[in-house]
């Protein structure tokens, strides 16, 4: 899966019809509308007639949408959206904004226009792998301030705020497959399974994301981002769940069923709810299956 690193913009015109492609990163639903929106602002001071989109965010490149804005049906969204989806790229989005000419284009003309401006786009950004990343926070004190930064340096870690208390507590992000060889690491040091490590990690993100709810609804913005919420919840509890080994795995498990996920506000929605349908469906398996059914050869791999 691919991110974009540099964004790109091309200019194409058509029968003196002038398409103007931009392509730029978005990381949600909600931020694609909103620069959408922004962008129609700027754009309609100059006088454009149509400003086509299409985007794809989310983990595994599954949400995605497209608008031909007036423009005659499946002429301009829907060719735009598929050029996206021939990047590879995730969490992006790509808007054509078009001064028309005076000259009819037909149908056929304006897929073509607008999938080469889009192209011309794609091919004058730049992209990168996309790498799964963790956001942390460290306490140490501040004998070992410098020796700390100079190991998160040597980690690639981003150090995103410091504050300095009675401690110091760094707020940082990683790489995932640097936090799990921490992780290792830690159990080998300690002689503490990993599986005990992850548990503890499931249970202070467990933790995290009630008290962020319980903020979202004090500020009256969980209604809001109540759908967001879920499938970020449910994805964070099956990824820990499924990282884990009997028997703690059977602990956590019957956890989210009885009551985890419903504090969560994962449960009660159909599948149009979540935008992974395969964690959706073990979301179901887990809700209404024991234990044994869901993960039947857990206990034979631990004797």
């Amino acid at each position: 899966m691919l991110v974009l690193k540099e964004g790109g913009t091309a200019e194409l015109v058509v029968k003196r019809s002038r398409f103007v492609a931009e392509l730029f990163a978005v990381h949600s639903q909600e931020e694609a509308r909103e620069q959408l929106r922004q962008r129609k602002e700027e754009w309609s001071l100059q006088g454009i007639r149509h400003l086509v989109h299409a985007f794809i965010c989310g983990p595994g490149a599954n949400v995605m949408g497209c608008s031909d804005d007036g423009e005659p049906s499946g002429t301009a969204g829907r060719p735009v959206l598929e050029v996206l989806k021939g990047t590879g790229m995730t969490d992006v989005m790509l808007t054509v904004a078009r001064f028309f000419g005076g000259i009819k284009l037909g149908t056929g003309g304006l897929v073509k226009a607008y999938t080469e401006s889009a192209q011309a786009a794609v091919a004058a950004s730049t992209s990168c792998e996309l790498v799964p990343m963790s956001s942390i926070r460290l306490l140490c004190p501040y004998t070992c301030y410098e020796k700390v930064k100079t190991i998160l340096s040597a980690a690639d870690a981003t150090i995103t705020s410091e504050d300095f208390g009675t401690d110091v507590t760094i707020s940082l992000t990683l790489r995932q497959a640097v936090l799990d060889d921490v992780l290792a690491h830690q159990r080998i040091r300690r002689r503490s399974s990993l599986n005990t490590t992850r548990e503890q990690s499931w249970d202070c993100f467990y933790k995290a994301l009630t008290a962020f709810k319980d903020r979202l609804t004090e500020r009256g913005l969980y209604a809001r981002y109540a759908k967001d919420f879920a499938n970020l919840a449910l994805h964070a509890a099956l990824w820990n769940l499924n990282t884990l080994q009997y028997p703690v795995q059977e602990v956590c498990y019957n956890t989210l069923k009885e009551n985890g996920f419903a504090e969560l506000g994962v449960t009660g929605h159909d599948e149009a709810y979540f935008y992974d349908k395969k964690e959706y469906r073990q979301l179901q398996a887990i809700l209404t299956q024991p234990y044994d059914k869901v993960f039947p050869h857990a206990k034979d791999d631990h004797e």
